[in-house]
């Protein structure tokens, strides 16, 4: 499912360069260590295929699903995929999971869906992430006010870390989101390349995580 956002990426314009055409090589993503898997509640839901135009297949939040992200920020840049250009309205919930493993809602905001990638960065006036604990966060596209059940709603989790001591940061900022990258802060990378703008960076992350997450074919004997 990637492989189609990566696709409609490029068909958007989010790269102007060619990736094959550089001539710096980077490491690229790399899942951190130890991964704990996610819950059964990171999938993309909605009664009858969703709303008219975003379909399930379409509609995906630009994190890890068969594993937990990672973020050493306490206001991580949260991003996802609207394939649709008809304006909608949109949730995005963020859960804290408890000493009994249950989430709690933390934050709720309202807005409108846009075609492309979209973005959300926790308001610096209101206390950050904590530590050492794992959070739920949904977007949810409201296809019908009337009709709750047809709501899609995508979901991913992500653990808050420390900033692992063999990060160095340096003036180069590409350089910068493939080292974060390397360390494995998918959401780090991520948002470092949305926020400058760095589009062939926000492409390599993509293809990087499609391949991880495709499920590889068996060869035959």
């Amino acid at each position: 499912m990637k492989n189609y956002i990566v696709r409609h990426l490029v068909t958007i314009g989010i790269t102007s360069l060619v990736l094959a055409s550089t001539t710096v090589v980077f490491a690229g993503y790399k899942p951190p260590r130890g991964q704990r898997p996610p819950s059964t509640r990171t999938t993309t839901t909605g009664g009858r295929g969703g709303c008219e135009t975003n379909g399930e297949a379409s509609f995906k939040l630009l994190a890890p699903q068969k594993h937990v992200g990672q973020t050493a920020s306490i206001r991580p840049t949260f991003a996802w995929f609207v394939p649709d250009s008809k304006p909608l309205p949109m949730e995005f919930r963020l859960y804290k999971y408890n000493a009994q493993g249950e989430p709690q809602l933390q934050r709720q905001f309202q807005m409108q869906s846009k075609y492309g990638i979209m973005t959300l960065a926790l308001s610096k006036n209101k206390p950050g992430l904590e530590v050492g604990n794992r959070y739920l966060w949904q977007v949810a596209i409201l296809c019908d006010p009337n009709q709750a059940a047809n709501d899609l709603v995508a979901m991913a989790e992500i653990d808050v870390v420390k900033m692992p001591t063999q990060v160095l940061f340096v003036r180069n900022t590409r350089a910068n989101v493939d080292v974060l990258a390397e360390a494995g802060l998918w959401y780090d990378a991520l948002g470092e390349a949305l926020r400058r703008g760095q589009k062939d960076a926000v492409l390599e992350l993509m293809n990087n995580l499609a391949t991880l997450e495709t499920p590889k074919t068996a060869q035959p004997q």
